[in-house]
């Protein structure tokens, strides 16, 4: 009788190991990625690339969650409040996490204590570009031209606190102009009124004023990355066209609720990391003056902290903050 009853306290005994060890395997289900932008926005575009990649290498499954708003704080913030177990993590970049704070707006959560970084995806740049009716073919003539005018030039962008604004602002205080700011929802919507010359110049996204471009209806006279875009070879630098301080980065990675397992994060690196090293992804970033990183949660984290710092600066250097904008 004694030998039976062990043998049951060691069958159950095993039993109990078997099913923690099933508990514990992750993912044992599909993983939220929230991405503060709209569908079909530059964002969710590449995630949802970044994701199929993932999803074919790993067998994972990964759904996109589009919850925009905000300049990227709605979206931010509901996944900060999720629960930190692995299964909702962010694709969030400076924007919402370094420059709405910096530029001082009040926000329903702490970005720099919410999350801990899995891994960026990304380090981008922004094309200046102008009508090619304006008649501006260098950032030169382009100051020129706005020095001459009567009335100030007109920019397009997301408004206070995005990253188009501030770019816009900085170009107005290194090169002593006075730019006049009209929001837009999004891109394609201010692309409108830029490529008729209504309005008159804007910060905008490789994917989105290439097509543009190439059919000649708007001109770029600098891009803010430190090398010039393959897919617009002529086009200087920042520093190359004499605006060292508009050498800005976009930076965009996957970060999951502060207090998720430290396991968790890893695992979730490995994969994701993967499938942004793979040789598409890495040749489509490079050919839109961007690069596909793929760094540690370490080396991520010390890339907003810096990050971070710059847009303080920047924010110095405007003199703009949310109260003075309201």
């Amino acid at each position: 009788m004694t030998s039976v009853r062990t043998g049951l306290a060691l069958l159950v005994f095993a039993l109990h190991a078997v099913l923690g060890h099933a508990d514990e395997a992750y993912p044992n289900r599909p993983i939220t990625v929230v991405v503060p932008y709209p569908p079909g926005s530059i964002v969710d575009v590449r995630v949802r690339q970044i994701a199929d990649i993932a999803m074919r290498q790993s067998g994972w499954r990964l759904i996109i969650e589009n919850r925009p708003g905000g300049i990227g704080t709605i979206g931010a913030g509901y996944a900060a409040r999720a629960k930190p177990d692995g299964y909702t993590i962010l694709s969030g970049s400076s924007s919402e996490l370094n420059i709405v704070p910096a530029y001082g707006m009040k926000l329903d959560f702490e970005p720099q204590n919410a999350f801990a970084p899995i891994t960026q995806w990304v380090r981008g740049s922004m094309l200046l570009v102008v009508p090619s009716s304006l008649g501006a073919n260098t950032m030169h003539e382009l100051v020129a031209l706005a020095r001459q005018r009567a009335e100030p030039l007109m920019f397009g962008s997301a408004g206070p606190g995005a990253i188009t604004f501030f770019a816009a602002k900085l170009l107005e205080k290194k090169a002593g102009l006075t730019l006049v700011d009209v929001t837009y929802k999004s891109a394609s919507q201010s692309l409108l009124d830029l490529i008729p010359g209504r309005i008159q110049l804007q910060f905008d996204f490789v994917p989105t004023s290439l097509p543009h471009i190439k059919a000649g209806k708007l001109k770029a006279l600098m891009v803010t990355s430190p090398r010039r875009v393959p897919l617009l070879p002529d086009v200087p630098t920042a520093a190359e066209a004499g605006f060292h301080d508009l050498a800005i980065a976009t930076i965009s990675g996957f970060f999951a609720p502060r207090g998720t397992p430290d396991r968790i994060v890893r695992e979730l690196h490995r994969v994701l990391a993967a499938a942004i090293a793979s040789p598409q992804r890495e040749k489509l970033f490079a050919e839109q003056g961007a690069d596909a990183i793929g760094n540690t949660p370490e080396e991520f984290a010390a890339v907003m902290a810096a990050d971070r710092k710059r847009w303080d600066e920047i924010m110095r250097l405007t003199g703009i903050r949310a109260e003075a904008a309201n």
